[in-house]
């Protein structure tokens, strides 16, 4: 079968559509839709997969994986560490917790490695010992689990990892301990960032509250039960208490007990 090559400029018009689209799917997202992270998948193996044969990535097309990618990750633990999770998943301090992309706060110093470096480092490693790279996740989300494609079966690597809880990691919001559910679409989410961020795009990821009390116990962490707003998010103490008085949470409902004397 014949083709038509496209030229340079008409692939720049793809990118950019494509970077639109991954820049729509990112705000709904931010905006509580976890769902958009399927979508988020497919944009991502558009930019970055190369197929077989004549599939290749736009940005390879382009030459743009000849450069470097942001890498917000930390460097791998030890192997005997039995799970982990890159620095772009983890926890943040609400009632009914979620993991949370990073973002740029991430632990130590934010690097740029070569794109096959990056685009096959691992990312996840479960406490079956099973990893998961940037393009194994992506691909996973994009391919089987609803993003262009849904498999009648999934990998059952990647079963355990989503579905499963294989990174071990729970919350308790005071009704008992709990697995905190879908580490692969935080996971996409920072692989987004890290894009975006390379191909500077002007954007602002909207950021979760990430600083209140987080305890470790067993396998997780205990979680504040302090309320959080119609996206999910805690409660600042200073915000509107959400039963509707009209005083600041910290005044309101969030005030300490008094102690009876």
């Amino acid at each position: 079968m014949s083709k038509v090559y496209r030229n340079k400029e008409e692939l720049k018009r793809e990118l950019n559509e494509q970077i639109g689209f991954l820049l729509n799917d990112v705000k709904m997202f931010d905006s509580g839709q976890r769902q958009y992270a399927k979508l988020m998948a497919v944009r991502l193996r558009v930019l970055l997969h190369d197929g077989h044969r004549d599939s290749k990535s736009l940005l390879g097309q382009l030459g743009l994986t000849n450069n470097s990618f942001l890498n917000t990750g930390e460097r791998e633990p030890p192997a005997d560490l039995n799970s982990f999770k890159q620095s772009f998943s983890s926890l943040v301090g609400v009632s009914g917790s979620t993991f949370v992309p990073h973002f740029d706060d991430v632990p130590g110093k934010v690097r740029h490695t070569p794109f096959s470096e990056w685009w096959h480092e691992i990312v996840h490693r479960d406490q079956e010992g099973d990893t998961f790279t940037r393009q194994e996740i992506v691909k996973y989300l994009a391919d089987q689990d609803g993003g262009a494609h849904v498999d009648s079966g999934l990998d059952k690597r990647y079963d355990n990892l989503s579905r499963q809880n294989s990174l071990g990691w729970l919350s308790n919001a005071g009704d008992g301990w709990k697995p905190i559910d879908h580490p692969e679409y935080m996971t996409v989410r920072q692989i987004a960032h890290e894009v975006l961020r390379t191909l500077e795009v002007p954007y602002e990821p909207i950021k979760p509250v990430t600083n209140s009390p987080l305890t470790v116990s067993g396998a997780g962490f205990r979680v504040s039960t302090r309320p959080v707003d119609e996206f999910g998010f805690l409660i600042k103490r200073k915000d509107p208490c959400p039963c509707g008085s009209g005083k600041k949470y910290k005044r309101c409902h969030g005030a300490a007990p008094r102690p009876n004397l």
